[in-house]
Formats: structure tokens, sequence, C-alpha cells
């Protein structure tokens, strides 16, 4: 999470397969917004293990109870968290 100072809004990038929190792309679009006065969280939803299960499978990033139950905690977290 990057909070700027005085932040207009908050932007959450939520990854399910393939692209995830750690890609130079979705870094330097997170960037962007941050120099534009937006927070921004990029979460994965899946743990590395069900990344690489998803891989060989395509089961997990179509399934929408675990994705959203987990998009739902991270909401959880913004609210609860002091900074945000």
């Amino acid at each position: 999470m990057h909070i700027p100072q005085k932040p207009s809004g908050l932007v959450v990038f939520a990854h399910g397969s393939g692209s995830g929190m750690y890609s130079p792309r979705n870094q330097q679009v997170a960037l962007r917004l941050n120099e534009h006065g937006l927070a921004t969280l990029l979460v994965n939803l899946l743990t590395i293990e069900e990344e690489k299960m998803d891989i060989q499978t395509r089961q997990l990033r179509f399934n929408i109870d675990l994705l959203s139950k987990r998009l739902n905690a991270s909401i959880d977290w913004i609210r609860n968290n002091p900074h945000t």
C-alpha cells in the first residue's frame, strides 16, 4: 500500500490469476496514480501455492466465492486501517 500526502482517493488492484502485485506494469500504473494524489493497494487474491496450482488447473481463477471473500477481507482491512 502506498498513501501519498493528502490522498484524494484509494485505488485497489485485486489480482486473481496471471498478473500480480509484483508485475512491473502494475507497479508502474500504481506509481502514476500515486503521483496524481491517489493511494494504491495492490493485492494478490491467491497465495503463491494457489497461483502455481491455478496455472495447471485454471480452477481458482473462476472461484468467485473464494476470490470475493478475499476481496472483502481486503476491504475490511482498509476500513480498519487507521491510515486509510
